[in-house]
């Protein structure tokens, strides 16, 4: 939880601060930029989906609500599991992918600035979340007095 939620932190950073090119910039337009950029979205995607502690948590979730607890115990079986939640991530980050490149000439290089700065926002919020979480506080007599 802690290296995730600094890695949120850093992600969520570098996410608000990042820029984007302007159209007709010829370092922008150059085939190994285009390259890079694609190889930079995909790894911080992952990054992100990996070191996410509500992305575990709910795979955690999910597997003890279809009782797969004791599919580790077969090699078949957790081979299956672990093949069908990549193909399954790989799909939805297919989709999301696709859909960003399809409305991606809707946003102007402003639009693009504040989507960066609104989601990297949200990132490095999750991270501090996380990493507030850590704290040994006492959760429950909290909890308890915020009415949750």
């Amino acid at each position: 939880l802690g290296i995730g939620g600094i890695g949120l932190v850093i992600m969520g950073w570098v996410t608000m601060r990042n820029r984007p090119r302007t159209v007709g910039d010829p370092v922008a337009a150059a085939r190994e930029h285009q390259v890079a950029t694609h190889f930079h979205y995909a790894s911080s995607s992952f990054f992100i989906t990996v070191f996410n502690p509500l992305t575990v948590m709910a795979f955690g979730a999910a597997f003890a609500g279809r009782n797969l607890a004791g599919v580790g115990a077969n090699l078949a079986d957790a081979s299956l599991l672990v093949a069908s939640v990549f193909c399954g991530a790989l799909a939805w980050w297919a989709i999301i992918c696709t859909a960003a490149v399809s409305l991606r000439h809707r946003f102007t290089g402003l639009g693009l600035t504040w989507l960066n700065r609104a989601s990297g926002a949200v990132i490095l919020g999750f991270g501090v979340v996380a990493l507030i979480s850590l704290l040994p506080l006492p959760w429950r007599e909290i909890g308890h007095a915020l009415g949750l």
